[in-house]
């Protein structure tokens, strides 16, 4: 009986990219090339995993015709992804579309939603085995293991920490915090890279630990503080600044030595705690010759600065009545803090030329609730993600203008834009949403998604929506590394 495979149609009704199959209805994993993949032990690509997919596929998914930009001919073009972003996640097969379109799919699992005989249980598990073990070619090299740019959001609510690969935009790897003892709901919400790249730090709220990794994504260490929040660490030192979540009323910043992992006791630091004369210092930043760390008391709504040199507190100004601030970034030159005003629909603009006597010196109106915002690397231009407009506002620094980018109502990916990151070559904002809301509407109905996160990718010359990126629930802080 001809078999027939297709990942992710060109069917796009609904929304919808599909993956469809005309095989016979039998259950023992033999298929017409005579291989039977409930019995494999040793994986080739070439051998085992493309002759599943090579079933007629290339007709819809090749170099003559690929359907949602897919192309299933060889390991490279897979490994690529649709134009919605990855078919495979290395390591990953549940949080695969691959295996989620064929065993989840609402309505009836892929491909029997086209009318074709779905796939046998033995093929399904050997694929998600292949994913699994790393979704390995036949020279047994595992997709984007070289990544030279990656950006890492936090999935909040999932306990996962998504990695991105800046230049291909897919997700590459999940790091699932209960795979390492932490709980379910322990709440990873922030990260941040060390400069090298050699590892990454990840705050988790409910568990109240600060997590370092490594490049290969394998736990190395843990510190414990109450409600960590924000991250910051210095560009030359091995120094990590850990800010504070609003739950719990606390008076001081955290500080860590990123080698050793335990708390830094010098200057005006006594077993990582640095006091603040404000409680809730929640936002955070550090300048880029790393002398001056940054944060804002969210309830008193006071601008705080502090030495790296000393460790201590250096003088502190308040910005406002109400303005709940939030986050904030720094200009190239080290002369200009942007602080996104929560509770009030403004960016505040802070002359730093001296640190230690900033002054407040403008605002300008953006969207509702601005979160977390960054700066171009040329200076040109600052990105705010506004929480409450489900929108994007882009301040040309020079004349104040603001443009916005979304719809508004979340249905373009833009529901509830928490984090934000700006690319080194500044060609490319990511934006993590929350979704929980679920104004957003995952592309499939997988029964469990419904408030899924996501990925807004925006091309900055255009300020146009290029790709939006499906994570797990509750999209949150973020950072970027390249080499």
């Amino acid at each position: 009986m001809t078999r027939f495979l297709k990942i992710f149609s060109a069917v796009l009704l609904a929304g919808v990219v599909a993956l469809s199959c005309s095989k016979d209805s039998s259950s023992t994993g033999d298929d017409d090339h005579g291989i039977d993949y409930g019995s494999i032990t040793d994986i080739q690509y070439s051998q085992h995993v493309q002759p599943l997919l090579n079933d007629d596929c290339v007709s819809c998914h090749g170099p003559n015709r690929a359907d949602a930009g897919l192309r299933l001919d060889s390991w490279d073009e897979l490994i690529k992804g649709s134009q919605f972003g990855e078919a495979v996640i290395p390591f990953d097969a549940d949080h695969s579309v691959m295996i989620e379109m064929l065993t989840k799919l609402a309505g009836a699992v892929h491909p029997a939603d086209q009318g074709e005989s779905a796939l046998d249980s033995a093929e399904i598990a050997f694929l998600a085995r292949w994913i699994d073990e790393g979704a390995q070619n036949d020279a047994d090299e595992i997709p984007y293991a070289n990544s030279t740019g990656k950006v890492y959001v936090c999935s909040q609510d999932g306990a996962i920490v998504n990695i991105i690969d800046v230049d291909a935009k897919v997700v590459i790897r999940n790091v699932d915090m209960q795979d390492f003892g932490f709980a379910p709901d322990s709440k990873p919400h922030h990260v941040a890279a060390a400069p090298d790249g050699r590892n990454w730090f990840v705050t988790m709220i409910s568990a109240g630990t600060i997590a370092k990794f490594n490049a290969n994504n394998e736990l190395v260490a843990t510190d414990t503080t109450e409600v960590p929040a924000l991250l910051a660490i210095h560009p030359t030192e091995n120094v990590l600044y850990v800010s504070r979540f609003v739950s719990v009323v606390t008076t001081s910043l955290y500080v860590l030595d990123t080698q050793s992992f335990t708390p830094i006791t010098s200057g005006g630091a006594t077993d990582g705690r640095i006091e603040m004369p404000r409680p809730v210092p929640h936002g955070l930043t550090i300048d880029h010759n790393g002398d001056y760390i940054y944060t804002a008391s969210l309830s008193d709504n006071e601008l705080m600065v502090v030495s790296n040199a000393s460790k201590d507190f250096e003088t502190g100004i308040p910005v406002g009545n109400n303005s709940n601030p939030l986050q904030m970034t720094i200009s190239p030159d080290n002369s200009t803090l942007y602080l996104s005003a929560s509770g009030k629909e403004q960016m505040l603009i802070v002359d730093i030329s001296d640190p230690t006597a900033p002054v407040l010196i403008d605002s300008v109106q953006v969207g509702v609730n601005p979160w977390h915002t960054m700066i171009t690397p040329d200076g040109a231009y600052v990105y705010v993600a506004n929480l409450g407009s489900n929108t994007v506002s882009v301040i040309n620094t020079a004349t104040k203008d603001v443009q916005t980018i979304g719809a508004g109502d979340g249905s373009d990916g833009l529901s509830q834009p928490h984090g934000l990151v700006v690319s080194p070559d500044g060609r490319y904002v990511f934006v993590s949403c929350r979704n929980t809301t679920g104004d957003y509407h995952p592309r499939y109905d997988f029964g469990d998604n419904a408030l899924a996160g996501a990925v807004v990718v925006i091309n900055t010359a255009t300020n146009q929506i290029e790709k939006v990126l499906e994570i797990e629930e509750f999209g949150s802080g973020m950072t970027i590394w390249s080499n």
